[in-house]
């Protein structure tokens, strides 16, 4: 429910989990030196998990399994930063969180950004 108990929410990782620690056995798509960063795996000030209306993760995620559209749009955005820059170990933090802004915009969810104190 969200916070006036009226509809089902859920706790939607907007940098998927299988970017940084994927439960598959497969390395992570991440370079190691931000796989445990706080802001990507989110902190206080800066939370990955967003809460989101139920039936809008549910259809983020139905199709495509696994990870639907939006774990597929994540990976064709990593694979563009690749080529770009292939040395891994260039990649920032910011690179990660400005691909996580263009991609909730690009599904609509970015209204659900939690408004946080610095």
């Amino acid at each position: 429910m969200d916070i006036f108990g009226l509809s089902a929410t859920h706790l939607h990782h907007t940098i998927p989990r299988e970017v940084y620690n994927p439960r598959s056995g497969k390395p992570a798509m991440l370079p190691e030196h931000l796989v445990n960063d706080p802001d990507i795996k989110g902190r206080a000030g800066n939370p990955n998990r967003w809460s989101i209306p139920a039936d809008e993760h549910i259809a983020l995620h139905k199709r495509n399994r696994v990870g639907g559209d939006y774990n597929k749009r994540w990976a064709e955005e990593l694979q563009k930063l690749e080529i770009k820059m292939p040395d891994k170990s260039k990649w920032t933090k910011d690179d990660i969180l400005n691909i996580r802004d263009k991609l909730t915009k690009e599904f609509g969810i970015d209204k659900y950004k939690p408004k946080c104190k610095k």
